[in-house]
């Protein structure tokens, strides 16, 4: 007897599913809110504000259809169109990837959408590792890796620009069966300017943490650390192994470096990266460059304006680039500094390892707070900071909040997950163009663990409420 199979299959805890498509760039967690926030200081804030965000239509996403008579116990004879039936199998109707409905872990969320994008973001990974976001004028950009098909499809064209999928999806093979040989590595770089996701390039056989940030109105910036693949997917191609990767209108060049940790874009003439730990790179709008003088001590974070740099790291380690040397400043602090941001040498933001926010003005190193309410068993450090327009926004892994006229609002604060699970619930990344448009990388493997969608999502801040895209 044949016994049509039309299901993805789990392998421990890897999943199987497929899609792809690719467009050149233009020019568990139990929701848990608590609330709480610790000590409040002072501290000015400021930035650029960027175009502004409009009001979304937004769509609703029915319950998946259940399986066939046989269930998705072996996956036999699954019903058309069920996209969610038990852990580790997931049945398609031959259509594209059927992403599952999703509620962010906020208190109040509004209807689902951004400008007048409403379809959902399909990443294509079963398992997502690392997500981060980035924006411009242009719209949001998103970097996901993790474990997902050999990229299958038509590449986009300027005709499909705003062509919701599945319509612009190209040959997807979610009729059939997704052997384990297909199931690889997989790293992409998405992009929605308002009307629909697309994404701008995909690459197989390799996956990492990686982060993204760009130039405004020009080439986006990927850098990350590969991780390992399993002894059950074999070694990485030497290859694969891109530290820094640029994009632009023309494709991605992937540039052989050291693993980069920090990248910040002052403007389309000045950036600077920390590779290796030990060494800054520069960009001056034409090619990347290492600057002559190794820091002192280890460093991971990075920020720069137009004449000043700064880098940070473990134990409190704070240096300024001055003349032919670095000088070593102390925020009153050993934690590890985990994230730094400003909008001028006397308006620097540095959280660290231990949830504390910290302020310099120019002169001082000050406390302007905690992000309090912890759902955890220990702080997480602070691994996000972004402003504009006066309001400055801080993240750890469980926890959002804003500082708007010197005081501590927290936007969000949910239980745990565990941080060593590929699968825990987590903010990963946050960048904006205004107070009203802000951008805000989860991911959610614990309840998103069937999805064909994998758990990397995006949601999108008006200011008052949130949405997801």
């Amino acid at each position: 007897m044949n016994i049509p199979v039309r299901c993805v299959v789990a392998v421990s805890v890897f999943l199987f599913a497929c899609g792809d498509d690719s467009e050149p760039p233009p020019d568990a967690g139990a929701n848990t809110h608590d609330g709480g926030v610790a000590g409040v200081g002072g501290g000015g804030t400021g930035g650029a504000s960027g175009s502004s965000g409009t009001g979304a239509a937004g769509f609703g996403l029915e319950p998946p259809p259940q399986c066939g008579p046989f269930g998705c116990g072996m996956c036999f004879e699954c019903g058309p169109g069920c996209s969610d039936c038990g852990f580790g199998c997931m049945c398609f109707d031959g259509g594209a990837p059927v992403p599952l409905p999703w509620d962010p872990p906020f208190d109040a969320v509004g209807e689902v959408g951004y400008r007048d994008s409403t379809d959902p973001w399909c990443s294509q990974l079963m398992q997502v590792f690392s997500l981060d976001v980035w924006s411009d004028a242009r719209g949001v950009f998103a970097v996901a890796s993790g474990f997902g098909p050999a990229p299958v499809g038509a590449p986009f064209d300027d005709a499909d620009a705003g062509v919701p999928a599945p319509e612009n999806a190209g040959p997807n093979p979610m009729n059939g069966f997704i052997s384990p040989m297909e199931f690889q590595p997989r790293s992409e770089l998405w992009w929605n300017d308002g009307s629909n996701w697309k994404v701008s390039f995909d690459q197989t056989n390799r996956f990492g943490t990686y982060e993204v940030t760009g130039v405004p109105g020009a080439e986006i910036m990927v850098n990350g650390e590969m991780l390992e693949r399993s002894e059950e997917f074999g070694p990485v191609p030497a290859s694969a192994l891109c530290a820094l990767t640029i994009v632009d209108g023309s494709g991605a060049d992937c540039l052989d470096l050291d693993p980069v940790s920090s990248v910040f874009v002052v403007d389309a003439q000045r950036a600077a990266a920390v590779m290796g730990g030990s060494r800054l790179l520069t960009y001056d709008g034409d090619r990347w460059r290492g600057d002559s003088v190794p820091t002192p001590f280890p460093v991971t974070e990075v920020w720069a304006d137009a004449s000043n740099m700064l880098a940070a790291g473990r134990a409190g380690v704070i240096l300024w680039r001055e003349g032919d040397g670095w000088r070593l400043e102390d925020p009153g602090t050993i934690a590890h500094i985990t994230s730094v941001w400003g909008t001028s040498r006397e308006d620097v933001w540095a959280g660290t390892s231990d949830g504390h926010i910290l302020h310099y003005d120019g002169i001082a190193w000050t406390e302007a707070g905690a992000l309090g309410g912890v759902t955890c068993e220990f702080a997480p450090p602070i691994t996000g900071i972004w402003g504009s327009g006066g309001d400055v926004y801080f993240h750890s892994a469980t926890q959002l909040a804003r500082i708007r006229d010197g005081n501590i609002e927290t936007l969000a604060n949910w239980s745990c997950s565990p941080n060593a699970a590929p699968g825990a619930m987590a903010i990963t990344g946050i960048w904006g163009n205004a107070p009203d448009e802000v951008f805000i990388g989860i991911i959610d493997n614990v309840r998103s663990v069937n999805s064909a969608c994998g758990g990397a999502h995006v949601v999108y801040y008006d200011g008052e409420t949130f949405h997801r895209m």
